[in-house]
């Protein structure tokens, strides 16, 4: 009765009472619960958290000790803390397999898995929903929810494929339309703007919902700008920040106006765009991206006195961004431009991490350069070894490493070690392959 007229206060007052004075459990249980709801929806987390796990401790099993555990994961959830949320959830599917949350925690899952960037898990728990006894609009839900993890996971084709679904076999205009606008994105995504142009043509004659139409103008953006069409691009790009200014696509146009004013030869406003996006919002996802762009710009003009501070702002900032190893490999490049190759490993070694990639290929082979042209050679030839047997996956990398290997191998006059390497450089393709060739027939015209 209480919620009824929304005197919140006063209800949990009553719940308070409650807790303390009665001896049945079920009061209890439903009292904490309520208590707990009111604190969630208030936003006091801490206190909803204190209601939902006095349930779990004292009642575990209770007949509400399943809710308490979904609701923990909730109030984690929105405390920032994804990790702790996905446990709180997996513990349910563990102590309460039978419960009726199961579906909505598959998708709680999903959902958290999908905020970490870990699109194939996401994907599995949507699928899991699937697999629940839940009602048809949610299990739909769950069904687009898959297909866009498995669309940000890059699987285009894949979700293509339930996209289509939906758009064949579903009676739900919202979920229509929102599958028809997801696949438009990964038509585009897959290198079929053709198609794309025309799915997103004709939802902006069907939709006026602005969700929908703010991302389809930015489409409409991107797709202009990666044509060089930038008149047009700066066109889109403005409408979306003048026309939806408080969603994320707004901030997306306004990274990509910066671009297009480059590109238009405006410099100096594109300067101007991306510093105001760093100063406006240094919170803002795109603030790295920003700052990383201001870099470019300068580096690219040669201005390297300006270039290196915007990427140490970057590396001090945002220490943790996928984006300060791009910054610190600019610095390394700039430093072993200018012959300070010592200080130039240094960041080259900071950038560099294990994963066996084409990029950590290329800054290995960047570290032996530096040792090479250091004149510490042995080192070089060491350190241009690495990058065949740590990082393969570079392979042109490591062709250009055991050629730069070879070389000075032979000029030391350790022509065993050369000859095993020219063998190796043989069996590849390109420039290093056929000069190994030519090479290995000098060393048996000298052995006969």
């Amino acid at each position: 009765a209480y919620l009824a007229v929304d005197e919140e206060q006063k209800a949990l007052e009553h719940y308070e009472i409650t807790v303390e004075v009665t001896d049945k459990e079920d009061l209890v249980v439903n009292s904490l619960c309520s208590m707990g709801d009111i604190f969630l929806s208030q936003g006091d987390y801490e206190k909803a958290f204190n209601a939902y796990d006095k349930v779990l401790r004292d009642f575990p099993r209770s007949i509400l000790a399943d809710h308490a555990q979904y609701e923990i994961g909730v109030v984690l959830e929105k405390m920032g803390r994804k990790d702790a949320a996905i446990l709180s959830f997996q513990s349910l599917i563990v102590n309460f397999p039978r419960s009726a949350l199961r579906d909505k925690v598959h998708y709680q899952l999903g959902l958290l898995y999908g905020q970490k960037g870990d699109y194939t898990t996401a994907a599995l728990q949507f699928d899991m929903v699937l697999q629940e006894e839940a009602n048809a609009n949610f299990r739909l839900d769950a069904l687009l929810q898959k297909a866009n993890a498995l669309y940000n996971g890059g699987q285009y084709v894949d979700a293509i494929k339930i996209y289509e679904d939906i758009m064949k076999n579903s009676k739900n205009k919202k979920s229509l339309l929102r599958a028809r606008y997801h696949a438009g994105w990964a038509y585009y995504k897959m290198g079929n703007p053709k198609k794309a142009l025309e799915i997103f043509k004709q939802l902006m004659k069907e939709t006026d919902e602005k969700i929908l139409v703010a991302g389809i103008k930015l489409w409409f953006g991107e797709y202009f700008y990666n044509s060089g069409n930038f008149n047009n691009a700066k066109k889109y790009f403005q409408e979306v920040v003048t026309e939806f200014p408080k969603s994320s696509f707004a901030d997306d146009a306004t990274y990509w106006l910066g671009w297009v004013f480059y590109d238009m030869g405006i410099e100096d406003k594109a300067l101007q765009q991306f510093d105001d996006i760093v100063k406006q919002d240094p919170n803002s996802r795109w603030a790295p991206q920003a700052i990383l762009a201001l870099g470019d710009i300068y580096k690219k003009k040669g201005a390297y006195s300006k270039a290196i501070p915007k990427y140490e702002m970057l590396i001090q900032r945002y220490p943790k961004n996928r984006v300060t190893t791009i910054a610190n490999t600019r610095i390394g490049t700039i430093l072993k431009d200018q012959n300070n190759y010592t200080l130039a490993i240094e960041y080259f070694k900071v950038a560099r991490s294990e994963d066996n990639s084409e990029m950590n290929a290329q800054l290995q082979f960047d570290i032996a350069e530096c040792y090479r042209n250091l004149g510490m050679e042995n080192k070089a030839v060491e350190e241009y070894l690495k990058v065949e047997y740590k990082y393969p996956a570079g392979k042109f990398w490591v062709m250009r490493a055991l050629f730069k290997c070879v070389e000075l191998l032979e000029k030391h006059g350790k022509n065993e070690r050369a000859f095993k390497l020219y063998q190796k450089l043989s069996e590849g393709i390109g420039p290093e392959a056929e000069y190994a060739k030519n090479r290995l027939s000098i060393y048996s015209l000298h052995e006969k």
